[in-house]
């Protein structure tokens, strides 16, 4: 049985949100999402296959409250 993620466009849209909301700080600890060749880097996969099982509207408020509580730092996975 295959693990949902979430569609290259989502994760590229969720990868593009947190890297605007914490800049290096993001880009530094969970990298770029793809590599050289356009592929997705395994980091980015694992967070598509984390998120994967939320829907849209979880993803969206979950990314409201982190900006609302005004962490310097970027979440980790778990």
């Amino acid at each position: 049985m295959t693990k949902p993620t979430l569609s290259n466009t989502l994760i590229a849209r969720f990868w593009d949100r947190m890297t605007e909301c914490y800049g290096n700080l993001w880009v530094n600890a969970f990298g770029e999402i793809a590599d050289e060749t356009g592929n997705l880097t395994s980091t980015a996969r694992t967070w598509s296959e984390a998120l994967g099982p939320l829907q849209n509207k979880e993803i969206h408020s979950g990314l409201k409250i982190m900006q609302r509580r005004g962490e310097v730092f970027p979440p980790t996975l778990p």
